[in-house]
């Protein structure tokens, strides 16, 4: 869905003053909140088109009148944010841009079988975990699939909400980020399934990691493999580990409370951008 365009004539003329050189302008579609229709406006550099390259904010209601109260602003940035993680497909924030698809988890399907030969060939020899570690990958692709889902079910939700009302705004918000929500939960109980395994991963690693030197000298590359595939899949599971080290120790109902937290420093940054304060 194309959510950004340049602006009116109208519209330029309020703006030129907020716009600064070698910056355009790019209008997005009406918001609806509290029954009003607004418009979110972005400045950034020419020829730069994501979320990053955003150098200014302005939002302005109807007769293009600019928008001051701050509550109203923070509804507003609060939306137009959302409406780039559900509708936008140019943004680096758009949740479709998460979905793993078919293809990929019907190939880890396939991976998981091998490594679930390498962990069994490890117990034999043994190591502690292997059998702990099956049942975190076979779930962690599970959880995969239902994400998946739970995302093709938002965007669905979403397109048929537009096509039905024509308008993005508080109403439909509401029902998407409910569902936005689950996908967010349902990726940190993968993280914490992940991380139920810390205490084998690196023994499981090191030893997977000279089974396949060892079997690479003496036999065929379908033996090896496997361990190589292991291998892999732990120093993966290892840099999710340290890519999210902030939120291992948490629970949910304080997983929930950052992402409020996050939720409030985006909106803060943005109203930080705001150029008619």
């Amino acid at each position: 869905m194309e959510i950004y365009s340049l602006g009116t004539k109208d519209i330029n003329q309020v703006i030129r003053n907020y716009k600064n050189k070698g910056e355009q302008a790019k209008v997005s579609t009406s918001i609806e909140y509290n029954g009003n229709l607004y418009r979110e406006i972005i400045f950034m550099k020419k020829g730069f088109i994501n979320n990053k390259a955003v150098k200014g904010y302005l939002y302005i209601g109807e007769k293009n009148k600019l928008v001051e109260d701050k509550s109203t602003l923070r509804q507003l940035i609060k939306l137009g944010y959302y409406l780039n993680v559900f509708y936008n497909e140019k943004s680096n924030l758009y949740i479709k841009r998460a979905l793993e698809g078919s293809e990929n988890i019907k190939n880890q399907k396939v991976d998981c079988l091998k490594i679930s030969n390498a962990l069994d060939d490890l117990k034999k020899k043994g190591i502690k975990g292997t059998d702990e570690v099956k049942e975190i990958i076979n779930k962690v692709i599970e959880l995969r699939v239902e994400n998946d889902n739970e995302i093709i079910k938002l965007v669905s939700k979403g397109e048929e909400y537009i096509n039905d009302k024509g308008i993005y705004g508080d109403e439909i918000f509401s029902q998407l980020y409910s569902i936005y929500k689950e996908i967010l939960m349902m990726n940190f109980t993968r993280i914490k399934l992940i991380n139920s395994g810390i205490d084998y991963y690196d023994d499981i690693e090191e030893k997977a990691s000279k089974q396949k030197g060892v079997l690479s000298i003496f036999i065929g590359k379908s033996k090896y493999m496997p361990f190589i595939k292991l291998s892999n899949l732990i120093n993966n599971y290892k840099k999710i580990l340290m890519t999210y080290g902030k939120i291992l120790s948490q629970d949910k109902d304080k997983y929930e409370k950052f992402l409020l937290n996050v939720e409030k420093g985006n909106i803060d940054n943005i109203m930080n951008l705001i150029r008619n304060k």
